[in-house]
């Protein structure tokens, strides 16, 4: 059995105790109490039986998820962001373009990739958008008006023009996450609402990216993402997912030299806590390792460091080194 799938069963088996505990104490049956003690044996049987499952997810996801070479490269990345915007443009554009479900989709998917991958966010969360939510952010629900206007004379006052923002339920729905719409987005959601009817969404589906054929449910956003990576002929779409995306806008993130409290709203954006971001998402630094803590053991252990071999040893890293821009967006 696979670990992932070993690990889940523990829980499904939980659940489905918690469930038939529920069921006896609403017929007053004593069977209750059995299923409580089933529980308790389980829990205390956990590392046992599970355990193994568990040890080779973490191993799975500290030392393969998080290698550099498993994030998306910035080329594939520039390449689906350039092929997003040019195509939503381009049909944005087209006077005499026929609006059926086809080309509804097409826009649709268009628009739930550059958010997921923009924002940064799970693959299943900007697709639960709602109609309202959107609404929010096309009337700048969540914005001061009086507080913006007070960044006139700001440096980063033209952020308030070039994006939306709004807000929707995050992992666990105990906690709300924001979503930032780029202006390349924004004439793209206006055309998605304006054409539902045309396109036949029902008006009792409240889900901004809905499925087409009457559905009332949201589109899967990890298919919306495939769909347009493999349209943009990206080399590695595989690596293109809203997870692999999460874990390298954390490690570049974590390589910026910004202050504590940017870090922290970085962290409310994510939807996670620091310990989360260093553990799970964020790839180990070994540059810094290497540079920083690599070179102060050296000194503590004596060894002499050679001018001309180090120098010579960087060129010729810097010359066989891939140097490609970062970008972020």
């Amino acid at each position: 059995m696979k670990a992932g799938l070993k690990s889940q069963l523990y829980y499904l088996i939980k659940r489905f105790a918690k469930i038939m505990k529920a069921t006896y104490l609403v017929r007053d049956d004593d069977k209750a109490a059995q299923v409580e003690k089933f529980v308790q044996v389980l829990e205390l049987h956990q590392l046992e039986v599970f355990g193994d499952a568990t040890y080779q997810t973490n191993m799975r996801r500290q030392e393969k998820l998080r290698r550099p070479q498993e994030l998306p490269g910035e080329e594939d990345v520039e390449k689906m962001k350039q092929y997003t915007i040019m195509r939503m443009s381009n049909m944005l554009a087209d006077e005499y373009l026929l609006w059926d479900f086809h080309s509804f989709a097409e826009l649709r998917d268009l628009v739930v990739s550059r958010l997921t991958l923009f924002n940064a966010r799970r693959g299943g969360e900007p697709v639960r958008l709602t109609l309202m939510q959107w609404m929010d952010a096309e009337n700048n629900s969540w914005l001061d008006k009086t507080r913006t206007e007070a960044f006139a004379n700001d440096l980063d006052c033209d952020r308030f023009q070039e994006m939306k923002v709004t807000f929707q339920g995050g992992k666990g729905n105990n906690h709300v996450v924001p979503v930032l719409f780029p202006l390349d987005t924004i004439q793209g959601m206006r055309n998605l609402v304006e054409v539902r009817n045309q396109v036949g969404i029902p008006e009792e589906n409240c889900y901004a990216f809905p499925y087409t054929q009457a559905s009332l449910n949201h589109v899967s956003g990890w298919h919306s993402v495939k769909r347009i990576a493999t349209a943009a002929e990206v080399p590695y779409p595989e690596r293109l997912t809203a997870t692999k995306m999460r874990h390298r806008v954390s490690t570049l993130y974590a390589a910026m030299n910004i202050s504590e409290q940017d870090r922290q709203l970085f962290y409310k954006h994510m939807g996670h806590s620091s310990d989360i971001n260093q553990h799970i998402y964020q790839a180990p630094l070994a540059e810094a390792e290497i540079r920083s803590v690599g070179s102060r053991l050296m000194e503590l252990h004596g060894a002499v460091r050679p001018h001309t071999s180090s120098s010579a040893a960087c060129a010729t890293a810097g010359e066989s080194s891939h140097s490609v821009p970062i970008n972020v967006a």
